[in-house]
């Protein structure tokens, strides 16, 4: 995540794409660790499904799409797209749909800045 302080990516935004092929059903496929805080990206097969936890700041979210049924494990070659804005982030696989991810505090923090909004507005 960059040489030091000075050079890392922006903490509100990851993007990343992954090409993987195996026959295991669970396993490692990518991880990633800040030199300078807490924060990860953790992703995994478990039981032949895509698994991905990271953290923002204290939080630490786990996210797999309920929808995908198929195993992964199959030795042959998959496409995993991760892309991470702020504490929510979505997940797509192959040409399965995209699963959108929302945190519950992301929920409150949205919900709260369109009251917020809507109070001023309001004569």
């Amino acid at each position: 995540m960059g040489l030091g302080p000075r050079s890392m990516t922006s903490p509100s935004k990851d993007s990343l794409a992954l090409a993987f092929r195996t026959q295991q059903s669970d396993a490692t496929l990518f991880v990633v660790h800040s030199r300078t805080t807490d924060e990860f990206i953790n992703v995994t097969l478990r039981a032949s499904q895509p698994f991905v936890s990271y953290r923002v700041g204290r939080e630490i979210h786990y996210v797999q799409d309920p929808k995908l049924y198929r195993g992964y494990n199959d030795n042959r070659r998959h496409i995993l797209l991760f892309e991470r804005l702020g504490p929510n982030c979505t997940l797509k696989v192959d040409s399965e749909p995209t699963f959108n991810y929302i945190a519950k505090w992301g929920k409150l923090v949205l919900l709260f800045q369109v009251s917020l909004f809507a109070f001023i507005v309001w004569p």
